[in-house]
This record gives structure tokens, sequence and C-alpha cells, in this order.
């Protein structure tokens, strides 16, 4: 029986191309041959949940953008979902989504719990705090992450606390408070599909693979080349192919986890982004754009297919042959296995 960390998103919105959006994530680590109510008990224990007071679904990511995912009900699709994280690379950090669906009323007796229209709202304080040369981020009396000195966020700014009143039938005053989102970005786990404007300095990915295909997808989409300049375990560091110019990104691994933080991020080109060669337009990326087009059975994926969709899409001109090793990609073969078109 091995043990494996999972991906817990929650407290987010779905978008309506199937997209869970602005939440917040929490690693659990459970062992491989979880059942399905082991699970969900272990879930409502780290998100501080009372099994009592709401009824959630839990959907599995399958990262095909044309549903929610699969929705996790049972031993065998848990079993399942454990399988494809552990031994399947495109799923490595695929997450477990927990979807409130049914808040139970209050059970006290109705004339003392009957509120007025006022909903009082509490937006939570988010907020960095060093003690003992260790680093803390909280949200709200809740410590999310430590980490070490040399890679602490910088701080956020706390958010303000609203709160209103309302009152019961005999008078008596009763205070109601919910968590509004927060508008940070800072505070959001980002993936590959991540958009320019979703990258700050303090962002965090969910891991380094998924920034580097990230500022890939990015080169090939806005014409411009860059270079990897410093690459490690716990680093990854990108400038402009122009030394001249003052682009430039940094970022670090998040203590001991698997996450990647924003530490320093230069948006702006000072050169000329207008590039020929498409250095980034590699197999492996080309081939995460493959993999969307293989669910369309009405298409034929060939390589002259590959070429000229990558020319029309982003204006590339990529050879045969890196148009044949994409498909292999993308359908999960290995360099030189036999494919026919």
């Amino acid at each position: 029986m091995d043990e494996i960390c999972i991906y817990i998103a929650y407290n987010g919105r779905w978008t309506t191309n199937n997209k869970y959006l602005d939440h917040d994530t929490k690693l659990i680590l459970v062992n491989d041959e979880i059942t399905f109510e082991v699970l969900v008990e272990k879930i409502f224990q780290v998100l501080k949940l009372k099994r009592g007071d709401i009824e959630v679904n839990i959907w599995f990511d399958t990262k095909l953008e044309t549903s929610k995912g699969m929705l996790v009900t049972n031993d065998n699709e848990v079993t399942t979902c454990i399988f494809l994280v552990k031994n399947n690379s495109s799923f490595k950090t695929a997450r477990f989504i927990v979807d409130i669906v049914k808040r139970n009323s209050l059970s006290a007796n109705s004339s003392e719990t009957e509120l007025c229209n006022n909903i009082v709202h509490e937006e939570v304080n988010i907020c960095i705090s060093q003690e003992e040369g260790v680093w803390e981020m909280h949200i709200g009396d809740k410590a999310l992450i430590v980490v070490e000195p040399a890679m602490a966020p910088e701080p956020l700014t706390s958010r303000k606390l609203t709160e209103e009143t309302g009152q019961t039938s005999n008078g008596r005053n009763v205070r109601k408070r919910s968590a509004s989102k927060r508008g940070d970005l800072r505070t959001m786990v980002l993936n590959k599909d991540a958009s320019l404007d979703e990258i700050i300095v303090g962002s965090m990915f969910e891991d380094k693979e998924s920034l580097k295909k990230c500022f890939s997808n990015h080169a090939i989409k806005y014409q411009f080349n860059f270079k990897v300049y410093k690459s490690s375990k716990t680093r990854y560091c990108l400038k402009c192919y122009d030394d001249e110019c003052s682009w430039y990104l940094h970022s670090a691994q998040v203590h001991d986890s698997a996450l990647f933080k924003i530490t320093k991020f230069e948006k702006n080109h000072s050169c000329s982004v207008d590039v020929t060669d498409h250095r980034h337009a590699t197999s492996k990326v080309i081939s995460d754009y493959i993999t969307e087009l293989l669910h369309d059975t009405k298409i034929e994926i060939k390589p002259r297919f590959v070429v000229e969709e990558m020319r029309k899409r982003y204006g590339l001109s990529i050879s045969y042959h890196k148009a044949w090793r994409a498909i292999q990609l993308a359908h999960g073969m290995p360099s030189g296995s036999p494919v026919q078109f």
C-alpha cells in the first residue's frame, strides 16, 4: 500500500465552458487503496466542514473541458482516479473538485432564527508573518503554507472586514458571517492554461511543468522567444532571447511542495517580439494542442493537417516530421512507434 498526494480544489466557481476557477487548494496525503467514504471523511476534516451541515459533490478533473469531469460516487471510481494520478503523467496534478450543493437550514426555534434580509459579509484577512526565520502565510486564522525565507511571498494587503447585523423576531441581535472570494490573483493556483493577465508576482503554479508549458504556449501565441538561464528542482528563470530586452521571469519552488511561485516578472518586452524560428513550438508543446482535437471524431489527425492547423492558428511554420512526432506524443506513443497515416 503506497501513499500519494492529491489536490483538493474548493471554494471556487464554474465557468460556462466547465472550468473551475478562483478556487482555494489543499494538498492531502492518502493511500492508494482509499475508499470513497474515507476520502469524503478526509476532505471534510481538511476543509473543516461538518457532515450534518452541508452536502458536496466530488468531481475528478478529467481536463476534457467538455464537462465538469467525472462525478466520484463510489470505491471503484476513487480507485480509478487514484490510479490515473499515480501512473499517468497527464493526471499527476488533476484535482478533486469539492462542489458544495446544499446547506441545511438552522435547526433552532424559528422564532429565534428568523433573520432579517441583512446579510453579513466578511472578507477574510490575508497576511504574511515571520517568526524565528520561518515565514507563514495565513488566511484568516488558518496557516496555509510555510515557505523558506529565501522564497517568502511578498506581503499581501489585508482585506477589509465588513459585517452587518440583523435581528430576530423577538429583538435579539444576530450576526451572520460569510467569507467572500478574494480577488487577489496571488491566492490562486494556476496551470498551463493560465492567461498572461492572471500571472503576477506572487502567483503560484501547480508544478514546474505547468509553468514551463504555460510560457511556451504564450511564446507561440504572442510570437516571442525566451531562453532558460537557470533551471533546477527549486528554480526556473527565463529571459528574452534578445539580451537587450527587459522581459524576464524568476520562479521558485514553494518549500517541499510541487508548487512554483513567481518571484519576479517583467511582462513587457522592450525589443521587437517578431520572431521567425519559433523555438518554443516543440513537438511536446504542439502535442498538447493536438490532444484537444483527438476527442473530435470528425477530424482526421494527420501530419499535413497539423502543419496547416498550426499555420492558421498561430502563424507557425513547422516541419512534417515535427507534426508527425507531435501526433505520436498526443497518442502517448514512444519515439519511433509506427503510426498509420
